[in-house]
């Protein structure tokens, strides 16, 4: 891929200027055109596509070719040359992202959105930093960011930003795609993916990505309680090791589209919850939403966007708080709803957008367990959730000009 690279930029030096073009210089000036036009447009600040100059909201727009030049590995590498947004560390090693200064702990004021569905769904917090962190690079198309708030258009979690991931559909793809790799620290990865369009209209692309390491496992020679003069791990290693498989899907036939993505994650410690070492702390994510849309074109000017979903998140978390205590804390919580959007473009340079949608969320399994060994923990006196259902619905309307 390099050697690829190095060519494509020796390719844009040296090629002469000529009258009459050649087949190959035609093909570049096409592919330079291609991603100019790429970066320009978007789709997420007003839910319509636009020229990125004559959005009102302050978006950023950072392709694929840009995100294999700059060797990102995961979402958050992308996210961290966007300018305004910062990307910090929790002690568990939850990332959390930072928006123009302002931060908190599960990053629950910016909305994460997978080809336009929404990720945050979890009644406590947003959630989908937790699983979406480490999201693979190899299937992203692009990523749309837009700075400030969206909640007008998006509702809950979008006050700080909008953070909009775009993957390779069945034309991207256009057959079948492979990749492994390993490096230190026992890690490996690998990525198979599937994309094809079929005469009848149909299309199918299907992305499977698969990644598990030991981490760096990095000395830790002290830590808070052999500082205190407690019993303590230290010196030992930290427990950064990461697991995770993920499958995606996109189905579309006629104007009819089923897609979703399906992510079982397993991590160790950063440092630990009380910043003591820890060689037992267990966290485990189960994520996965199913969505069915489809447009409608009523009448030339008239078009009618539907959606209805199905998201579910669940966690089930061991922490080794010190060497001889223990909390495990889990917990479900599933999400169904739908939305109307209708477009009505006044003029060339108008469209009126207006719609509605509806949610019912629920949030139960609660588990709040503590004590001396894993096998023998009991529930505490006051557990930080209960079970809960909430229904949301709101209203929107917008003029694109």
């Amino acid at each position: 891929m390099k050697k690829t690279r190095a060519l494509f930029s020796a390719l844009l030096v040296t090629v002469p200027v000529s009258v009459t073009a050649s087949t190959d210089d035609t093909e570049l000036e096409n592919e330079l055109k291609f991603l100019a036009a790429e970066r320009q447009v978007v789709v997420t600040a007003s839910k319509l596509e636009e020229r990125i100059d004559k959005s009102v909201a302050t978006t950023s727009v950072v392709t694929q070719d840009e995100i294999r030049h700059i060797g990102a590995r995961n979402l958050l590498d992308v996210l961290r040359l966007i300018p305004g947004l910062g990307i910090t560390q929790t002690m568990l090693g939850v990332r959390e992202v930072e928006v123009r200064g302002v931060k908190t702990l599960f990053s629950d004021k910016v909305l994460f959105m997978l080809n336009g569905h929404p990720l945050d769904h979890n009644l406590n917090n947003a959630g989908s930093t937790w699983v979406y962190d480490d999201l693979p690079v190899t299937t992203i198309k692009r990523v749309e960011v837009v700075r400030g708030t969206g909640s007008a258009l998006y509702g809950a979690n979008a006050f700080l930003a909008v953070i909009n991931v775009i993957t390779e559909d069945a034309s991207d793809v256009n057959g079948v795609h492979a990749t492994a790799g390993g490096g230190s620290f026992a890690t490996q990865q690998y990525r198979a993916s599937w994309g094809q369009k079929f005469a009848n209209g149909a299309e199918a692309v299907l992305h499977y990505n698969y990644a598990d390491t030991d981490g760096i496992r990095s000395p830790v020679p002290e830590d808070v309680l052999s500082l205190q003069g407690q019993n303590s791990l230290a010196p030992g290693v930290s427990d950064l090791s990461e697991g995770r498989n993920d499958l995606e899907w996109r189905l579309g036939y006629q104007d009819f589209k089923l897609e979703g993505r399906y992510i079982k994650k397993q991590t160790g410690a950063f440092i630990g919850t009380s910043y003591a070492l820890s060689n037992q702390t267990e966290q485990n994510y189960e994520d996965y939403f199913l969505q069915l849309s489809r447009q409608w074109r009523l009448l030339e000017q008239l078009t009618l966007d539907t959606r209805i979903y199905h998201d579910s998140f669940s966690f089930d978390n061991l922490s080794q708080v010190q060497p001889n205590y223990f909390n495990r804390n889990a917990l479900v919580d599933k999400r169904t709803g739908g939305e109307l959007q209708a477009n009505y473009q006044l003029s060339d340079k108008q469209t009126i957008i207006s719609g509605f949608s509806y949610t019912t969320e629920e949030q139960f399994g609660i588990v709040d367990q503590a004590g001396s060994f894993p096998n023998q923990l009991t529930d505490v006196a006051r557990p930080y959730g209960k079970d809960r259902t909430r229904q949301h619905w709101g209203l929107y309307a917008q003029d694109v000009l």
